[in-house]
């Protein structure tokens, strides 16, 4: 009795049997019963040279085991799995009940794999994540062999089809690390979870995003909920989630600054640290960079030759914010009076800063030497091909914009096959108050010719002969052209079949 009372209540965890659990069901029993010495009278009968009293220590231990598992299945599976047999027998139960719901039957393969379809991402990503880890342990139970790095992608997918989740399922699907198997995928979600939440708590304790809008005595008081800290609010019903400024502000219009207005002052410290004398010249400054896998610069007008692509994505330090790059093409830079050029560059409009790729300049035999506290040269064969210099710890490049032989408006307009202003206008490019000679030859047009040709004074003085074909489908003899004569005084008229045009002059003469 006291034996009884003593006994750890360590089943709570245990869930009730249904039909839809059996994966947990299944791995949390088993643990209890060999923790209890049970499991063993589940998985082999009574050996057959047990003794006597070995054989009744089985069977008690078998009846426990029987009462333990009716105990944690639902009515339903009761009326399924129990009998007179496997009411006596644990090994019976125990198998009936494998062979039910943990089988690899083509019933429960395809409840299994319907299951692990069906899973969706809902705003939830622990529950996801949940989710998916169970539906992986019943694929593996029932024997559905999927490559592992295939389930990783059909993880990120499901993530995808959510606009919060897009960039993130998107930078991790680019990791051939992230994507080797689905454990790797779902402990990178994991991470990026906890990192929610830990921002979560931060932004709750430090600017809560509900306030308090006092009101006079006649009116009630009312709560206004707000986003902030670049988190969406829940409460805060005045938009989606998915359209929350603060959580994506990529999302947010620009707004049109005044002529008049003067730039902000209140500078990030980061932004700070990759600016020295404006924003205008963050675009134009090129700087050195030994992490840039490519040359990427932002300055279209940089460019000698760019071939436009499908936009394509270039990951950042931020897993969840992504740059697009819209295409490859060569830059010229002029660098002590001299010209260099750099091939495979990355065209990105939204780059902050154009970057030279110190991995591509490496590709060639190349030497930094350091001239001053703030001077450095890069030699290619003891020639210089780069210099700049050094400020707020970055090397930037010092060079001289190449100006354009003809203007940019009269570039594209020959480039996109002499549109007119009204259409380069929609296209958001600079119109063109150049007279083009092309487009007035090619608009022009002649007289209509007369409807008569000169008399003739005997036959055969003009003759007028047409080739008409290929004619398709080609006749049974194989006939696809034919000559029409026709002379002009006595307007006779006669008409000849060709194999092939060549026959044309031979038919005549």
């Amino acid at each position: 009795m006291s034996d009884k009372n003593n006994e750890p209540k360590d089943n709570s965890n245990i869930p009730i049997l249904n039909g839809l659990n059996d994966s947990e069901w299944y791995r949390r029993t088993r643990i209890y019963l060999k923790s209890k010495d049970l499991l063993d009278v589940c998985l082999r009968q009574v050996p057959a040279d047990a003794t006597p009293a070995a054989v009744n220590k089985w069977n008690k231990a078998s009846c426990k085991a029987v009462s333990f598992i009716s105990s944690k299945i639902d009515p339903s599976v009761f009326i399924k799995v129990m009998d007179g047999d496997t009411m006596e027998d644990s090994n019976l139960l125990w198998e009936k009940i494998n062979e039910q719901y943990a089988s690899k039957t083509a019933i429960n393969r395809r409840r299994v794999f319907m299951d692990w379809v069906a899973i969706a991402y809902k705003g939830n990503l622990n529950d996801f994540i949940k989710k998916c880890c169970k539906a992986l342990v019943d694929l593996a139970l029932v024997n559905i062999k999927i490559p592992s790095d295939f389930l990783s992608y059909m993880i990120l997918g499901k993530l995808s089809d959510h606009t919060s989740m897009y960039h993130l399922a998107d930078s991790l699907a680019m990791s051939t690390e992230a994507t080797e198997n689905p454990t790797v995928t779902l402990n990178r979600l994991q991470n990026y979870a906890r990192h929610l939440k830990s921002k979560q708590k931060d932004s709750a304790e430090e600017h809560p995003n509900t306030a308090l809008i006092s009101s006079s005595s006649s009116h009630p008081s009312k709560f206004v909920y707000y986003c902030a800290n670049g988190v969406h609010n829940p409460l805060n019903t005045s938009h989606k989630p998915s359209r929350c400024y603060i959580e994506f502000p990529h999302l947010c219009p620009m707004k049109k600054e005044k002529d008049n207005q003067t730039p902000s002052t209140h500078l990030s410290s980061t932004q700070e640290l990759m600016t020295s004398t404006g924003f205008n010249e963050q675009k134009t400054q090129i700087i050195i960079d030994s992490a840039a896998t490519y040359h990427m610069f932002g300055e279209i007008s940089l460019f000698t030759s760019l071939k436009k692509s499908s936009p394509f994505i270039v990951s950042t330090g931020d897993p969840t914010s992504n740059l697009f790059a819209e295409g490859i093409g060569s830059v010229s830079l002029v660098i002590e009076g001299k010209t260099l050029i750099l091939n495979n560059c990355i065209f990105v409009p939204k780059i902050s800063h154009n970057l030279i790729s110190l991995l591509e300049l490496f590709k060639d035999s190349i030497k930094i030497e350091k001239l001053s506290a703030e001077r450095f040269v890069i030699k290619n064969c003891n020639e210089i091909i780069l210099s700049g210099k050094i400020t707020n710890r970055l090397m930037t490049v010092l060079h001289q914009p190449v100006k354009a032989l003809i203007s940019v408006g009269s570039l594209w307009h020959q480039r996109l096959g002499h549109p007119s202003n009204q259409v380069v206008k929609t296209l958001g490019l600079p119109p063109t108050s150049e007279t083009c000679e092309i487009c007035l030859t090619g608009k022009s047009s002649l007289l209509p010719f007369s409807g008569s040709f000169d008399k003739t004074q005997h036959p055969l003085k003009c003759v007028h002969l047409d080739v008409v074909g290929p004619i398709s489908p080609s006749s049974n003899t194989g006939l696809r052209y034919f000559l029409t004569i026709v002379d002009q005084f006595t307007s006779f008229k006669t008409v000849m079949f060709l194999k092939t045009k060549s026959e044309a002059f031979n038919e005549f003469v």
